[in-house]
Formats: C-alpha cells, structure tokens, sequence
C-alpha cells in the first residue's frame, strides 16, 4: 500500500495580493503558515506528495522542516515566483529516471511538471510518478492541451503502476468533456471521493489518478485535523496494487487411471487392488478354481 497525497500550498505573493478571510490573522504570511503546514504533511504521513505554488526559496525552508526523512525534486514555472515540488520517502523509494517537461506558455508562463520513476525498494516494484498544476479558468484550452501532453508522456509499460497527481483546476461538475474525463479515456481511476479541495468553493480540483495493468484499489485517506494554512486541503488516497509472484506454485493433481482387468469376475473394484486382504480372499480362490 502506498500513501499518496497532493496539496496547493497557496504562493506568498499570490496570497498577500488576496487576502484569504478563512485563514488565521497574520495566516497569508509565509512564516506563519509554513509551520501549519510541515504539521500537516508530518500528521499525514505520506510516502509519496506533491506541492504546488511554492516558491524555490519556500521549497528550501520546507524541505528542511520535514527532515531527512523525505527526499525531493523542484521545478520552478518560468516567468513564474512559484513552481511544483514533489517529496518521496528516502527509506522506501529511490528515483531512477526524472524529467520535467514544459507545458504551453501564457502571458509569458509556461508551466512544467515532474515526472519520476520511483523504485520501491520495499517491493522491487518501480512506479511513474508526475506532479502537475494545470492551467484552469480562461486558460482551459491550454490546460488541457498540458493534460493531453502529460497523458502521451506517462504512457508507460514498463513500471508496476502510473500515478498523476496535482492541482487539475478543474472540479466533478465539468461535464462529459471534462478533465476527468481524459483521465478516464485514459485508463486512470480516483479514490472515489469528490470531497471539496479548494477552500470554501464547495468543489474538487485537487486530483490524484492512478492507472496499472495489475488489480489495483484506490481508497481516500483521511487526514482529520488539519490546520487551515492554504486556501487548499492536502488530499490523501491510499494506493493498493496486487501484483503476481514470479514464483508461484503449481498444485497438479494427477488423476489414476483406472485399472483394465477383468475385476467383474473376480469381484474386485479397482480400490480393492490397493486391501491386502482382499488380495489374500482372491488368490485363495484361484487356487480353489485351479484344483477343483
């Protein structure tokens, strides 16, 4: 089983341009809210998360809060304060292949996601892992255009399972044309849950997708008491991927044939070629015939 979670952590300078009335006072500064949300990502747990709008110098101060326990990658957005960061258990996974292709550019932005092969080195298993922050609102067409792309990117066979997680901007109430609905043509499921991710908008835009040619189960993972630090929850799901032994053994039952003889005559089944005394019974006979 594999904890997996995904959390906009609401840039600094996106946060101080717009006050956020649901956080704390003092709660759209960085220092503050930096605090709530290490505790947050700590209570969760996760063995494998992804941030968005968070800063390189953010990225830095985080990362040494969470300790040594977590490894991690960043990407920063061009033209960009913010980018996407993506953390992974050091005692559990090891990153084998990492790339962090560009995305379409608006307004001079383009955005870039990570894409990771991670070892489990608990099970051998090797999974594709991408942190993502779509484009949404007026840019649409553009975010699914990153979508489409990051689809043609992940489409690997070679690893255990693929998981594609981030900020999707784009909630359960798009419609059939939807993003979750791509994700959907394109094999992936979630945890089911459509549970509000964005603060006070009622809605789900934090996603996490997963897609394996192996049975496999989703479930959401609950995260209670979280501390409001973002304009954003952190979202869990529990990953579970059932895989087949390479050594799995055979049981052959090997029917006995039954055995041809004349047994009518002699009064003999054929389970009775295996009681001794019912060997002894017709022996006596046969010698009997064989004098008579």
């Amino acid at each position: 089983m594999i904890k997996v979670g995904t959390y906009n952590v609401l840039n600094p300078t996106f946060a101080a341009r717009t006050p956020i009335p649901f956080l704390p006072s003092g709660g759209t500064n960085w220092g503050t809210r930096e605090l709530s949300i290490c505790q947050n990502l700590m209570q969760a747990d996760l063995d494998i998360f992804s941030l968005q709008e968070i800063s390189q110098q953010n990225f830095q101060t985080l990362r040494n809060r969470l300790g040594p326990q977590y490894q991690a990658v960043y990407t920063g957005h061009s033209s960009s304060s913010d980018g996407v960061a993506f953390f992974y258990k050091t005692n559990r996974f090891a990153v084998s292949n990492q790339s962090s292709p560009s995305y379409a550019t608006i307004a001079g932005q383009t955005r870039y996601s990570i894409i990771c092969d991670l070892k489990d080195q608990q099970t051998q298993r090797t999974y594709q892992v991408a942190a993502t922050h779509l484009f949404g609102g007026p840019h649409r067409e553009n975010g699914n255009s990153q979508l489409a792309q990051l689809l043609r990117l992940t489409n690997s066979t070679n690893t255990a399972a693929t998981i594609v997680l981030g900020d999707f901007n784009e909630d359960q109430y798009a419609g059939v044309n939807s993003r979750l609905a791509m994700m959907n043509t394109s094999g992936f499921q979630h945890d089911g849950s459509t549970q509000e991710s964005e603060i006070g908008r009622n809605r789900r835009i934090d996603w996490i997708f997963a897609r394996s040619a192996f049975p496999m189960a989703m479930q959401p993972l609950p995260l209670p008491g979280q501390i409001v630090a973002s304009d954003h929850y952190l979202v869990g799901s529990q990953i579970h991927l059932t895989m087949p032994s390479l050594l799995t053994p055979q049981t052959t039952t090997i029917a006995q044939p039954p055995i041809q003889s004349d047994s009518s005559e002699m009064g003999l089944s054929s389970w009775d070629y295996l009681n001794p005394l019912k060997w002894a019974e017709w022996i006596c006979d046969w010698i009997k015939r064989l004098f008579a």
